[in-house]
């Protein structure tokens, strides 16, 4: 069975036990979805956030049930990557972590559980590492292939954090990187300004260009054995975080990781 016909489309959600919004990274969406959540859902529904770096506990203050509230953060892509850091609101009761928790683990994740923080625990440490990646390029200490190799073979790190963000998507990046600044007030999270001002004007991925040049295409996600997929040398890709998939058949080898060639999804606003 192909993995489009897995997925079971409605728009009817009164009846779900666990609904997971994965909408923009921008609190007045995610707090207008909670709201239609508390419309639309039964008061016993689990709300859970995909959320990146939005507090969890300002999200789940705009609903009706705030000690169902979670965060449940999968990871880009999804299908793929084992971890779902499940992240406790202030509200967050005991029973709704621990339901969460086996759910992730029941679909086959591993759940790992932080408190609630900007950015969590991975995007916290994560998001800093890729920032710092972009100034070493924007201040011109080195080529973002350069960087990408010396952070692969200096770190062993299995994808360069220029790949990384031309995967997660550089827009992506900036509104994490935005939420940590703003969050904690600390110039240690400053996005770097020229690279702000080039993401909000170009370097989309679904373009072609990121830090290295792509020809993208959009995904044919069949299964794990699509010939068009194993040709261009994608196995398996996902929706992710309910954003376009595009396979991005890299003009740039070197932007490749093992059979993995970066894909860049974006997000789509999502309300009930």
């Amino acid at each position: 069975m192909g993995c489009l016909e897995r997925i079971a489309l409605t728009t009817k959600i009164d009846d779900c036990s666990v609904v997971v919004e994965a909408a923009l990274e921008r609190f007045d969406i995610k707090k207008a979805v909670m709201e239609n959540l508390d419309r639309v859902c039964r008061s016993e529904t689990i709300p859970g956030t995909n959320t990146s770096s939005i507090s969890v506990t300002r999200i789940a203050s705009t609903s009706k049930i705030p000690g169902r509230v979670i965060g449940m953060h999968f990871f880009n892509p999804a299908p793929i990557m084992q971890l779902v850091e499940i992240i406790r609101a202030l509200q967050t009761s005991d029973a709704t972590c621990d339901t969460i928790a086996k759910l992730a683990e029941d679909i086959g994740k591993k759940a790992h559980v932080s408190k609630d923080s900007y950015g969590f625990v991975v995007n916290r440490v994560l998001a800093p590492m890729v920032n710092e990646a972009i100034n070493c390029v924007y201040e011109g200490l080195a080529s973002p292939e350069d960087v990408d190799q010396m952070m692969k073979l200096g770190a062993n790190h299995p994808i360069g954090p220029l790949s990384l963000a031309d995967l997660i998507g550089r827009d992506i990046v900036l509104d994490i990187m935005e939420t940590l600044y703003n969050g904690f007030d600390d110039s240690k999270y400053r996005p770097e300004p020229a690279a702000q001002a080039d993401v909000r004007r170009r370097y989309r991925l679904e373009d072609g260009q990121g830090f290295f040049a792509y020809e993208a295409a959009l995904a044919i996600c069949e299964d794990e054995t699509n010939p068009a997929a194993k040709a261009n040398g994608i196995p398996f890709l996902s929706a992710g975080r309910s954003r376009l998939a595009t396979a991005a058949r890299g003009s740039d080898r070197r932007a490749r990781v093992g059979n993995h060639m970066p894909v860049s999804t974006r997000q789509s606003e999502i309300t009930p």
